[in-house]
């Protein structure tokens, strides 16, 4: 995933995002690892994530697909 953050955050830090998706109920409170950066736009690899919220990330992704 990708985040827009104004602050300075060094590839390899591990952050905190708490995000709800379209079409979810669920509030995602999660760990990441930044795995790159272009600015203040950072590319985030999900750690941690329990099988329910895999799931429905799997899920929203599935609907944002067949809507694009």
């Amino acid at each position: 995933m990708a985040i827009y953050a104004p602050l300075e955050i060094a590839v390899g830090t591990s952050v905190n995002l708490s995000f709800q998706l379209p079409s979810s109920r669920l509030v995602f409170g999660v760990r990441a690892i930044v795995r790159t950066r272009n600015g203040f736009r950072y590319g985030v690899e999900f750690i941690d994530l329990t099988p329910s919220e895999a799931e429905e990330i799997k899920r929203i992704t599935a609907i944002m697909k067949r809507n694009s």
